[in-house]
C-alpha cells in the first residue's frame, strides 16, 4: 500500500507511521479469499481492489480516532496523537482518494458497491454521533452500516472479480455482513473484558467515551445499570456488566452471527480458500484481542 504516494510526497511519514503497525488486514483478505474461491490465481485488480478497501479501513480509523479522542491505535499513539488533529484529518482524507484512484481499476460495478458500503459506513457514524442509539434495534442498524456493510462489499466484491458475481455475490455478501457484526459485538465485549497489551489500544475507550455500545444498551434496558453509568467507576462497571452475564450474552450474540456466517460458507465448493476462510471464523470464536 505503500505504493500509493510518490517517494517525493510529505504524507510518506504519516503514512509510514501508520502501516508501521498494520493490524489483521481483514478486509484485503476477504477480498483476497472470495476471489479466490474458485481456484483463479489473484489478478492485477484483485490486489488493487485488496489494498484499495484496507486504505479506506486505515482512513476511517484514522477519522474515527479522532471523533474519539482515543489515545491508542494498534499499539501505537493514534495519528492525531503523534503528529496532530490537522494531519491526521489530511491523511484521511489523502488515503480515501488513494483508494478510489486503486478502485478505478476495477469495473465500474465494483467500484459502486463500495462506495455504497463507505456511505452507509458514514451514515453509521453520523447517526450514531448525532443520535447515539440506547434500543437493541437501532444499534443493531449503526453497527450494520458501520461494520457489517463494508466487509460485506468486500467479499461481494470478491466473488465478482472471479466472474461469480450474479450467483455468489449476494450469498458472500452475507457472509461478510454477518462476519462484521461477529466482530464488532467481540469489540464490545473486549471494551470491558479484554487487554490493553493485546487489543493494542486501551481497554475501557468505549466507557471513556461514553458509548453506547450493547453491554451498556442491555445493562440499562434491564436497570442493571442506569442512565448515570458514565459517572461510576469503570471497574465497577466491568463488574457488573460481567456478574450480570451480559458479556456473556453479548458474547453469544457474536457466536450466533458466526454460525450464520458458517451456514453461507456449507453452500460453497471445498477449496484452499474456503478452508481459510473457515479457519478465519475458528480464530474469531475464541478472539481474546
Amino acid at each position: 500500500m505503500r505504493e500509493v504516494v510518490v517517494p517525493e510526497d510529505p504524507a510518506l511519514t504519516l503514512l509510514d507511521y501508520v502501516l508501521a503497525s498494520k493490524g489483521k488486514m481483514l478486509r484485503a483478505y476477504l477480498v483476497f479469499l472470495t476471489s479466490s474461491l474458485w481456484e483463479a490465481a489473484p489478478s492485477a485488480a484483485v490486489l488493487d481492489v485488496a489494498a484499495g478497501v484496507e486504505l479506506v479501513h486505515l482512513a476511517s480509523l484514522i477519522h474515527d480516532d479522532i471523533i474519539d479522542e482515543s489515545e491508542r491505535r494498534r499499539g501505537l499513539l493514534a495519528v492525531h496523537r503523534a503528529f496532530g488533529v490537522k494531519e491526521a484529518v489530511l491523511l484521511g482524507d489523502y488515503l480515501f482518494a488513494a483508494a478510489f484512484g486503486l478502485f478505478t481499476h476495477a469495473d465500474e460495478e465494483i467500484t459502486a458497491i463500495i462506495s455504497a458500503a463507505i456511505r452507509e459506513m458514514s451514515i453509521g457514524e453520523i447517526g450514531q454521533l448525532l443520535r447515539p442509539g440506547r434500543d437493541f434495534q437501532q444499534y443493531w442498524r449503526y453497527i450494520h452500516r458501520k461494520t457489517a456493510a463494508l466487509l460485506g462489499a468486500c467479499c461481494q466484491a470478491g466473488a465478482m472479480l472471479a466472474g461469480q458475481g450474479p450467483v455468489w455475490g449476494p450469498v458472500l455478501r452475507d457472509f461478510g455482513e454477518a462476519l462484521g457484526l461477529a466482530f464488532q459485538l467481540t469489540d464490545d465485549v473486549l471494551d470491558y473484558r479484554g487487554s490493553s497489551t493485546r487489543l493494542g489500544k486501551t481497554v475501557g475507550e468505549d466507557f471513556a467515551a461514553q458509548a453506547w455500545t450493547l453491554p451498556i444498551i442491555l445493562a440499562t434496558s434491564r436497570a442493571v445499570l442506569d442512565d448515570r453509568w458514565s459517572s461510576l467507576d469503570f471497574s465497577h462497571v466491568q463488574a457488573v456488566l460481567d456478574e450480570s452475564g451480559i458479556l456473556d450474552e453479548v458474547w453469544q450474540l457474536a457466536r450466533e452471527c458466526l454460525h450464520r456466517a458458517g451456514t453461507v460458507l456449507a453452500q460453497l465448493p471445498d477449496s484452499e480458500a474456503l478452508r481459510h476462510l473457515r479457519a478465519l471464523l475458528d480464530e474469531l470464536a475464541v478472539r481474546q484481542a
